[in-house]
């Protein structure tokens, strides 16, 4: 149980990393 919300938390903080990249492209323009 403990491995698999490990795996989701990796999940989040990849889409938030995403997420900050996407933002940061488009304040640069």
């Amino acid at each position: 149980l403990q491995q698999r919300i490990g795996l989701l938390g990796q999940r989040d903080t990849v889409m938030l990393h995403r997420l900050v990249h996407d933002i940061e492209k488009k304040l640069t323009k």
